[in-house]
């Protein structure tokens, strides 16, 4: 779809030069801020861009217009673009970043990842203090492709890194990496790797505070045996697929006046993520109980039917939302 919003014919009106000219007509100022307000959104939605991006977009057109002329004669296209971005933008900020890092004591952020098109890479940020710019700076150095992940294939690139950005070892001040047994186990870790073949005065700063907290809450939690983490599981799992159950539970909250929203999948790897889902999950237990109560067997319905009539009698539910949740069992129980 092609969305195209063009300006009003009445923003600047010229006046003829005879005697009897009129002033030009000039909208307000409202009108022109709400005229560029359509013309960012519509060039939003037309580059499916998102939302996020509104307000460093509105900035970059300010700092922009602050050389008209300049503007004017502004062109790239996409070859120019990518050309521009690898060879002149990146080229720059990164000999600056060397230039500098190589007369001063950095610290490294480390940390190894899969990227889109499932090749493992080693991504490394530099952290040093800029005398240039008078404040602590972050920068990405390098992206590092890696066949396998291993301490010492780790290290090899590293060390690669290091000679190939002519980099002095005795900068280096301290690492901070993950605390698994590949980035800092204690006989073969890659950190240990390089206290003893290249600096040896590198600091001992721990590991990855996070990583800490995600290992202490794993062990916390052994004890339950992921009872928390499969309910989860099972209940994204039978929302994504089913349109039908997705469809009932929809109903089942509008009936009881809550927000729908499909039940996520936690992240294994991040010890916040079961949290956020579990949370969500309890904003809608009353809508996932009573939905799930079209499963059970006669017996269980016995069982459970207190607890059904406390949701309801606590929600406040009507003759006619209670008739339609009816139905829903008996629609539900058919298909099961």
């Amino acid at each position: 779809m092609h969305i195209e919003i063009a300006r009003a014919d009445n923003i600047i009106v010229a006046a003829p030069h005879n005697n009897s000219a009129q002033p030009r007509s000039i909208p307000p100022l409202c009108n022109r801020v709400a005229q560029d307000q359509a013309l960012m959104l519509g060039f939003i939605a037309e580059n499916s861009l998102p939302l996020s991006v509104t307000s460093g977009i509105i900035k970059l057109a300010q700092e922009l217009a602050k050389d008209p002329k300049a503007l004017a004669e502004l062109s790239m296209d996409r070859t120019s673009a990518s050309y521009k971005l690898t060879h002149g933008v990146k080229k720059t900020i990164l000999d600056e970043v060397l230039e500098e890092i190589r007369s001063v004591p950095f610290s490294l952020n480390v940390d190894e990842a899969t990227s889109k098109t499932n090749k493992r890479v080693l991504g490394v940020l530099v952290s040093y203090w800029s005398e240039k710019h008078e404040r602590m700076v972050v920068q990405h150095l390098a992206a590092l492709e890696l066949i396998s992940v291993t301490a010492e294939s780790l290290f090899s690139a590293l060390d690669g890194l290091f000679e190939r950005m002519n980099l002095p070892w005795d900068n280096l001040v301290s690492i901070l990496m993950d605390s698994c047994a590949v980035m800092r186990g204690s006989k073969n870790g890659l950190e240990k790797k390089i206290r003893d073949r290249r600096a040896p005065h590198l600091l001992d700063i721990d590991g990855d505070s996070c990583h800490h907290l995600h290992n202490a809450s794993k062990k916390l939690c052994c004890p339950f045996e992921r009872w928390v983490e499969s309910l989860l599981s099972d209940l994204h799992t039978d929302h994504k697929w089913s349109a039908d159950m997705k469809d009932g539970l929809r109903e089942i909250c509008s009936i009881f006046g809550i927000r729908f929203s499909r039940p996520e999948c936690y992240i294994p790897h991040r010890w916040l993520s079961v949290l956020d889902v579990s949370l969500e999950t309890l904003r809608m237990w009353d809508a996932l109980v009573m939905f799930y109560y079209a499963f059970l067997s006669n017996e269980d319905k016995c069982t459970y039917k207190d607890i059904v009539s406390a949701i309801l009698q606590k929600r406040e539910v009507q003759e006619t939302g209670r008739a339609r949740i009816k139905e829903l069992w008996k629609e539900l129980g058919n298909r099961s």
